[in-house]
């Protein structure tokens, strides 16, 4: 299943998951119950084999110019290999109550790996604009984003990797002018 949506088979049907597993779509069915079982196994093998790629070493950690570039790396790093798994799983997410789950669980995990990563800028800003801080900053950086730099741009992961660090950084320079001056 990874492998085809690696491929860019979204979702692939269960007769590509038995041919490349080397198995009949009969013997699939021995272990899996249709092909929303088959993938809400995978996001439960999505959370064991990626998990892994949230973590920042040194989370929050650094200067401010530190704490970009490896957030930043990491968000590319963890697109790279499952960003194909997460577009998979914002699009069954519409009609599919697991795959919605496992989006809103995603979502907030990106967003508290942005809280974590910028602490130093949120604990110096007030609660409502903290919010704000890292709404904006998760968003630049999501994985939607990344497939609209990605395809709709054409941009490259280096090309990606300096527009976002323009970003992050353009964003929490303007948050700490502003709460300097408040």
């Amino acid at each position: 299943m990874f492998e085809l949506l690696q491929e860019g088979r979204r979702p692939p049907s269960v007769d590509e998951v038995a041919a490349r597993a080397g198995v009949s779509a009969a013997s699939a069915f021995r272990y899996f119950h249709g092909i929303e079982d088959m993938q809400r196994q995978a996001f439960v093998r999505f959370r064991e084999r990626f998990g892994h790629l949230y973590d920042i070493p040194g989370v929050g950690a650094g200067s401010r110019q530190a704490r970009v570039t490896a957030f930043v790396e990491a968000r590319l790093r963890f697109y790279d290999v499952a960003g194909p798994m997460l577009a998979v799983a914002r699009t069954r997410a519409i009609e599919h109550d697991p795959a919605a789950e496992a989006v809103a669980s995603n979502r907030r995990r990106l967003a508290d790996q942005a809280r974590e990563q910028f602490a130093p800028e949120i604990a110096e800003a007030s609660p409502a604009s903290a919010a704000d801080l890292v709404a904006l900053v998760d968003s630049i950086t999501s994985p939607e984003a990344w497939e609209i730099v990605r395809r709709a741009h054409g941009r490259s992961r280096r090309q990606i990797e300096k527009l976002w660090t323009l970003g992050v950084t353009a964003v929490l320079d303007t948050y700490a002018r502003q709460g300097s001056s408040t």
